[in-house]
């Protein structure tokens, strides 16, 4: 499929939803990556669907939101937060390993 005829049906489907706000396939991707953000997806795998091949790409591709930086909520202010958090104030180290038995 042609650039061309990708652009032709996302036209026809704008106007066939009755969108007439300005807006090209890249707004499209933006929107699309914004979402994925905004409901909690991850970086990389954001990075695999956009295609970028360096990280940097997609993180100045993307933007935060306000509202989701204002949604956040601390790990401190959760109620569950009274919890003791491992290796803060135990003598057990803490050691992450790559999923397999020790």
């Amino acid at each position: 499929m042609t650039t061309r005829n990708v652009l032709r049906l996302y036209t026809a489907a704008k106007r066939r939803a009755g969108i007439h706000k300005r807006g090209g396939i890249h707004a499209l991707r933006h929107a699309f990556a914004t979402h994925l953000l905004e409901t909690g997806t991850d970086l990389l795998t954001i990075q695999r669907l956009l295609g970028h091949g360096h990280l940097e790409t997609t993180a100045r591709y993307l933007h935060v939101s306000r509202r989701s930086l204002t949604a956040q909520v601390s790990p401190l202010d959760r109620p569950d937060s009274n919890q003791a958090v491992a290796g803060v104030g135990d003598a057990r180290p803490v050691v992450v390993g790559d999923g397999g038995t020790q």
